[in-house]
């Protein structure tokens, strides 16, 4: 395998990796929720990613302060990935 296609099987490893764990977050949080407990407030963002831009949804600036910083992380990771493939970072 070449390094270029061993960097590509990781980012997409990790990448699924992320969304099942994501996934069992969410489960395990529904799950966990008891019936005797006060009410909860529920908060939620996403980001949908144009080329370098972060977009980014939210149902709080708390939340969405939390998914800037990880899609800031995110487009970094992916900048560094490219150059990396591209032979520019060794």
């Amino acid at each position: 395998m070449t390094e270029a296609v061993t960097i590509l099987f990781t980012a997409v490893l990790v990448s699924v990796v992320l969304m099942i764990v994501g996934l069992l977050i969410m489960i395990i949080g529904t799950l966990a929720k008891g019936a005797g407990e006060a009410e909860r407030r529920i908060e939620g963002g996403g980001v949908i990613i144009l080329g370098p831009i972060p977009i980014v949804l939210s149902s709080s600036q708390r939340v969405a302060k939390i998914i800037l910083a990880l899609a800031i992380v995110l487009t970094l990771m992916t900048l560094i990935l490219y150059l990396v493939s591209a032979g520019v970072i060794k």
